[in-house]
């Protein structure tokens, strides 16, 4: 079937001004430089209704107008957690919960996970970006000269209850569309790990769950200073270790520790695990464990299932993160801080 075009008002009234005129429809329709189907169907109708106007469609007319449409899609940009029902039921629109969506996804809104990312506060965006623009010259083999590290914790069965949000394509990291996270106290298995180029670091476990800065000199001191001394006798060079800015990871006892024992630790802003690349590293091993057939049930079967799979981490699945260190910190500055996809 050929689809004809809408015509203009004023391509109608030329049509029925030359039919008037005794014009046949072909020299109307090279007259008026229009296809010879748009003049034949226009003049059918109009000889059938005596209007211009268009037919009234078959089928049911549209339930919302499009100042209503309009209504709903700014008030899910304003309320972008809400239930659906709830912001048709804010601006008056009486649909069902269905159309009001397909309303949304002809606007390129839709329903999503929200992402989780950590809270940054301002004063912490501002050092992101002084830290980012000291490091933005930095090479890969500079990254390599990292110990990356990190404690991490992960529950038996994880299944933390999703946060939805509506959103367009392309803000999914936007911070009105963020699930942010916070430090939680639920019970877990607590986890060290670290790694440094292409080399894996050792894994321990926290037994206790909950650490405090003699435990975490005690994890320094029995696991990282065999593995840093190994990799600096293997690289030749002097490694830099790096930690976030956790209480037991600068207490007193700690940087006094790390000064007796020649660890150069690298100056980190807070509030930037997307600028370590080991969080990545835990989101790898996380999937696995919950990949694992059978999946682990006890703590026992977890502390198990964690020391296997991080001993089958590929060397090249480092190499990726820490070439990408180099974008991390760019994606940091072009967001003036802010938070990244990493």
């Amino acid at each position: 079937m050929v689809k004809t075009r809408e015509l203009k008002p004023e391509e109608k009234g030329g049509i029925v001004a030359l039919l008037n005129n005794n014009f046949k429809n072909a020299q109307i329709a090279r007259q008026m430089k229009l296809p010879d189907s748009t003049v034949r169907s226009f003049i059918k109708k109009y000889k059938k209704t005596g209007n211009i106007e268009n037919l009234p469609r078959p089928g049911r007319p549209p339930i919302a107008t499009q100042r209503q449409k309009r209504l709903l899609i700014r008030e899910v940009m304003k309320n972008r957690r809400a239930p659906l029902r709830e912001l048709t039921a804010n601006v008056g629109l009486n649909v069902t919960t269905t159309t009001a969506s397909n309303y949304l996804h002809e606007a390129g809104i839709k329903s999503h996970v929200a992402a989780k990312k950590p809270f940054i506060s301002d004063e912490n965006q501002k050092k992101r970006l002084i830290w980012c623009k000291e490091h933005i010259n930095w090479n890969i083999s500079e990254w390599n000269n990292i110990i990356w590290s990190d404690e991490s914790s992960v529950e038996i069965g994880e299944s933390s209850r999703r946060e939805l949000v509506w959103r367009k394509v392309g803000e999914r990291y936007n911070l009105n569309c963020l699930r942010p996270t916070f430090k939680s106290g639920r019970k877990s298995v607590m986890v060290w790990g670290c790694f440094v180029s292409n080399r894996l670091g050792p894994l321990v476990i926290c037994e206790e769950g909950r650490m405090n800065s003699d435990d975490y000199i005690k994890i320094l001191n029995d696991h990282l200073k065999e593995f840093k001394a190994a990799i600096e006798t293997e690289f030749g060079n002097t490694l830099i270790f790096q930690d976030d800015n956790a209480k037991i990871h600068t207490s007193k006892k700690t940087r006094e520790w790390k000064e007796k024992n020649r660890i150069i630790s690298m100056p980190w802003p807070a509030q930037s695990p997307d600028l370590n690349p080991i969080e990545n590293l835990w989101k790898i091993l996380k999937d696995r464990i919950q990949q694992r057939k059978p999946f682990p049930k006890t703590v026992q079967q977890l502390k198990i299932a964690l020391k296997e799979e991080w001993s089958k981490l590929e060397s090249n699945s480092l190499s990726n993160l820490i070439n990408s260190m180099p974008k991390r910190v760019r994606m940091v500055i072009e967001e003036k801080g802010g938070h990244t996809k990493y």
